[in-house]
């Protein structure tokens, strides 16, 4: 539950730095202050996919991976679906709404099988006992919130800034396609890290 809570509250914090500084952001670095209503718009599939990464790892915790596939056959459909229809219908701003849709509906999802999977280990969701944890918070989960506030806006501002260069979009293509070969040859790795870190935390924590 106080992950939840930690959860919520950094998103609500990351929506509001995105909402206050878009302006800056469409004028300065995009060059163009008719996106800040599409940054503004887009805060919101920021929020739900902090929402959707602590889902999976509470699942991945729990070591319900079959939940997972499924969750993200239904989130792969769903956000296909969601991106066709709304592209055909609106634009950029049809894109933007249908990512927070897409987006929305995976956490719908996750949430179903969030809750059964609480329900087959027997654990009870309360904020009772968060004081004992304060330590491990302030240590290590917000520490990895900040670096993941970090990460993504820089990584995005620097894509920003090589498509305003010359033949910055042609550049950027190049970029985009060698980084979905990069994801697509560590796809299987990553799975494997996955299963096998939370293994060996169940493993660290069994004393085993």
């Amino acid at each position: 539950a106080l992950c939840a809570l930690i959860t919520a509250i950094t998103g609500a914090l990351g929506v509001a730095g995105l909402c206050a500084a878009s302006g800056v952001i469409a004028s300065s670095v995009l060059k163009t202050q008719a996106l800040q209503s599409p940054l503004i718009l887009g805060a919101a599939f920021l929020f739900f996919s902090g929402v959707c990464w602590f889902q999976v790892g509470v699942l991945a915790g729990l070591e319900k991976y079959k939940e997972l596939a499924y969750s993200g056959v239904w989130s792969g459909l769903a956000t296909v679906s969601a991106m066709a229809l709304r592209t055909q219908l609106g634009g950029i701003y049809g894109v933007i709404a249908g990512l927070i849709a897409a987006t929305c509906t995976r956490a719908l999802i996750q949430l179903h099988y969030l809750r059964r999977a609480l329900r087959e280990e027997l654990i009870h969701v309360s904020l009772s006992g968060a004081t004992s944890v304060s330590r491990l918070i302030a240590n290590f989960a917000l520490p990895a919130a900040l670096c993941n506030y970090f990460t993504l806006p820089i990584t995005w501002a620097a894509q920003a800034t090589l498509a305003r260069q010359q033949s910055g979009f042609e550049e950027l293509a190049v970029y985009t396609v060698a980084t979905s070969f990069r994801v697509l040859i560590l796809y299987l790795p990553q799975v494997i890290n996955t299963v096998g870190l939370t293994q060996l935390k169940n493993a660290l924590g069994s004393a085993d």
